[in-house]
């Protein structure tokens, strides 16, 4: 890892001339709940959500899969096999039969929407996880004030391309193709043209590192902020400050939390 640090504070200033979508607009680094906080209980659910946002944080982490009737839910995986050891598909689930289903702790899993009402303060970063969820989120936003406390990404150029195509003021995050072109521009110094407001990245992607003063600058350049996940460990949580990530994401934000707060870096 480059050690050279940039402050975020001067991150900041290389992007005064680039207007900040609704909801990248806080103080960075922005502390991401990955899927809530895990202290709390079983990822994405009520309690994990309501863990980190009594901790303070105001930036949400899920990832949503449609049920057979249709409904959004904030689940990871496709099947409930490891959250639940029931071999079975959301897919091929009713809403009420997933709900039905008990995770670790008695935690029951919720509906995007559902989410989204309780925690009224929060900002929500989804995954669409299939191709099948991208309409019925569409609709979604369009029934619902929430365009400004979204950001999509996606695995799936398609699927972030189709709901920024529907919902125009949506915020959503480089899917790989364009994260590619992205980084020809970091090691060749050729201009792209985003089509998104952020890069959500792990620190390395096979060979490449991707947790660099010299990456950040480039893409804060172009408009965009740079978010790194999972990072769990406090010692890869200070490297990614100093060299003035915008934004990480973590399944136990109280350690992002304190590391923050003694550099006077905190902001909910």
């Amino acid at each position: 890892m480059n050690s050279e640090r940039i402050s975020p504070q001067a991150i900041s200033g290389l992007r005064l001339s680039i207007t900040v979508h609704p909801f990248l607009d806080h103080p960075s680094p922005i502390v991401f709940a990955h899927r809530g906080c895990h202290e709390s209980g079983p990822e994405n659910t009520f309690d994990a959500f309501q863990g980190a946002f009594e901790r303070g944080v105001r930036y949400m982490e899920t990832d949503v899969h449609l049920t057979l009737d249709g409904h959004l839910v904030a689940f990871h995986d496709r099947s409930l096999l490891r959250m639940t050891g029931a071999p079975r598909l959301i897919s091929d689930m009713t809403l009420a039969e997933v709900v039905a289903t008990p995770l670790e702790q008695g935690a029951r899993i919720p509906t995007l929407l559902d989410l989204l009402e309780a925690f009224p303060e929060a900002k929500f970063n989804i995954d669409l996880k299939s191709d099948e969820t991208v309409e019925p989120f569409i609709k979604l936003a369009k029934a619902n004030p929430m365009i400004d406390r979204v950001c999509v990404g996606s695995f799936s150029d398609a699927r972030t391309d189709a709901a920024k195509s529907a919902l125009p003021g949506l915020c959503t995050s480089l899917g790989p193709k364009a994260m590619r072109r992205a980084m020809v521009s970091v090691y060749t110094g050729i201009p792209f043209r985003p089509v998104a407001q952020c890069a959500q990245i792990p620190v390395r992607f096979g060979p490449l590192n991707l947790a660099t003063s010299r990456l950040i600058e480039t893409l804060s350049n172009h408009g965009l902020q740079i978010h790194y996940w999972t990072i769990n460990s406090t010692d890869l949580m200070s490297q990614l400050i100093d060299i003035g990530a915008h934004g990480i994401m973590t399944d136990f934000p109280g350690r992002l939390i304190e590391l923050l707060g003694a550099r006077s870096l905190w902001f909910k």
